[in-house]
């Protein structure tokens, strides 16, 4: 029965260590929560003498008569006087002290939500790329956005309950001052609820998890259907895409309901079962004790008062705790991101990186993807800087991983990548990254202006950077027919362009860089051919006075290459003088 418990009790001690409040304000939260609670119970205790001077019965507990003697000595007008006003005030401290904890509180989990997405932007950021691969984009937007909430919202969950439960304690322990016989009854009360709260703890676990899954499915698939919006209309799959949808949709929903409905049953049944058992408790101690006078009525009176505080803060304590369990499936989710090991394994080193006077050496490189398959195989091979590099193959030959690989994106399994005869490994980041650039076959722009897209990742270029880089590849033209130029808005993706211009600002950006190594991934394999050579045109002029890598299959973007490098199965099977043709001996 304590699973549910257990697995949400885990699962938030591991975010916590993930996520550590800071230490002065959350003993400061946990004090003032604490102060609440004493406050509470502590008004409750004040209840008897107040109660014994109003009805002339009995008399004011031993503990008020040592801690308080001079109220003692006064007339009953004045003590009555005295244990109101004191009664109000206990009251009045402990609200106070209940909304500053919890505004307290409040502040903590904003800053959690904020550190919770940092971390999990950071781990996106330096997530394994086949990590990044398994997962969809609606998957990690689900996880840095939906996924988080859900879990901040367990966090202000577990704060809430925490401070239920010490309110219970309090009154906990002025009821026992007041009867610890009827105290051991409501414990048996508690054990009750306890154990129903464990069985209906443990549907709402499952049916958080199946919350969490169907809202990372749900993300997805209108991730996917937007992205794809294009597909979805030249297919006629519009009613398709609405079905899967509705399928997630519902499934979302219906989960989110069943939560709901799962803790609204918990309340409720909470809420009944306390009621009978403070009513039966009632009738067993007027029959046992009240009426044969073994217990005075302001005893009896303020017991129950305190009996009717404990019970509803009890009720809340299981609801909250099945609530923090529905989100359990969130918090493990969470986690999992959390847990994402950093990439690279072996880190990057420090030397700095200017030019590239030698060349690019593969020694021996060898990579194979997870599950063994793809990748390359003992590659080798010297590209003298300045020259440019035509590498030829099928789909699937390992062009592209040479790319990630040289890139730093992939880390090989055997051999060594050298620039100058320095380990790529060894450059800094931002050493390597501004002396090499990349242009890929489907080249991504931001949903930003012109000049953003181009200058991105290079904040040292000024505007007329921009706008020469954009001249170099031939688009001053088109920017002159734009009403706001460089500052024109592409749309997501650069859905407002046209194929040909998104390649050739993504060569723009390219080449604002000045790189000494041009790498370009299938530059023109979908383009049309009078957009082709205007791109070519693009390419002529990034190449210039660069070390250059192409990948491609048009004759036009390797007529002027200086050798060819053919691939297959991930084994150069051909390293030739592209002018004339003759064999290059390997490195």
């Amino acid at each position: 029965m304590l699973k549910p418990v257990a697995a949400a009790f885990t699962a938030m001690n591991r975010l916590r260590a993930r996520i550590p409040p800071p230490t002065g304000r959350a003993v400061l939260t946990v004090f003032v929560m604490l102060l609440g609670g004493i406050l509470d119970g502590a008004s409750v205790g004040l209840l008897m003498p107040l109660l014994a001077t109003l009805t002339g019965t009995g008399s004011s507990s031993t503990v008020m008569q040592l801690l308080f003697p001079w109220l003692m000595e006064l007339d009953a007008s004045r003590q009555i006087a005295v244990l109101s006003v004191a009664l109000f005030l206990l009251v009045v401290a402990k609200n106070v002290a209940s909304h500053g904890s919890l505004v307290m509180a409040s502040r903590l989990r904003a800053n959690a939500l904020i550190e919770l997405r940092r971390q999990l932007l950071d781990r996106v950021l330096h997530a394994p790329p086949a990590t990044l691969e398994k997962h969809t984009t609606g998957e990690i937007v689900a996880a840095m956005l939906a996924e988080a909430t859900r879990v901040n919202r367990s966090i202000e969950y577990a704060v809430v309950l925490t401070q239920r439960l010490i309110m219970v304690l309090g009154y906990m322990v002025a009821v026992v001052l007041l009867s610890w016989k009827l105290t051991v009854a409501t414990v048996l009360l508690g054990v009750v609820l306890g154990a129903i709260s464990s069985l209906i703890g443990r549907r709402a676990l499952n049916l958080g998890r199946d919350f969490a899954g169907a809202s990372v499915e749900l993300g997805r698939q209108v991730s996917e259907t937007v992205g794809g919006w294009r597909v979805v209309r030249t297919t006629a799959s519009e009613a398709k895409q609405a079905a899967a949808f509705e399928r997630w949709n519902s499934a979302q929903a219906n989960a989110e309901a069943d939560v709901q409905l799962s803790q609204a049953l918990m309340l409720g049944t909470a809420e009944a079962l306390g009621i009978a058992g403070a009513m039966g408790l009632t009738a067993v101690a007027h029959t046992m004790w009240l009426a044969p006078g073994t217990m005075d009525v302001s005893r009896f009176l303020a017991f129950a008062f305190g009996l009717m505080r404990l019970l509803p803060a009890l009720n809340q304590v299981y609801s909250l705790q099945t609530a923090v369990t529905a989100l359990t499936g969130s918090i493990e989710r969470t986690l999992t991101w959390l847990d994402t090991p950093r990439y690279p394994e072996r880190p990057f080193g420090a030397r700095s990186l200017r030019a590239i006077d030698q060349g690019i050496t593969f020694d021996g490189v060898t990579f194979r993807y997870p599950g063994g398959t793809g990748g390359v195989r003992e590659v080798s091979f010297h590209l003298p800087a300045g020259q440019t590099l035509a590498v030829l193959g099928a789909s699937g030959s390992g062009k592209s991983t040479l790319v990630s690989l040289l890139l730093r994106l992939r880390q090989p399994s055997e051999g060594r990548i050298l620039v100058d005869g320095v380990d790529h490994w060894e450059f800094s980041p931002a050493d390597f990254h501004r002396t090499v650039a990349l242009v890929e076959q489907d080249p991504f722009l931001f949903n930003g202006t012109i000049a953003e897209n181009v200058a991105f990742g290079a904040p040292w270029v000024t505007r007329e950077d921009v706008i020469s880089s954009l001249e170099r590849v031939h688009l001053g033209e088109f920017l002159a027919g734009l009403p706001q130029g460089v500052d024109t808005i592409v749309g997501e993706r650069g859905a407002t362009v046209s194929g040909g211009q998104r390649q050739r600002l993504a060569i723009a950006r390219a080449i604002v860089r000045d790189p000494k190594l041009l790498i370009l991934d299938e530059p023109t394999s979908a383009l049309d051919a009078t957009t082709e050579r205007e791109v070519v045109l693009a390419i002529e002029a990034a190449r210039a006075g660069r070390t250059t890598i192409v990948i491609s299959h048009r004759p036009s973007t390797l007529e002027r290459a200086d050798r060819t490098l053919t691939m297959k199965d991930g084994v150069v099977i051909g390293d030739h003088d592209a002018k004339n043709g003759a064999a290059i001996g390997q490195a």
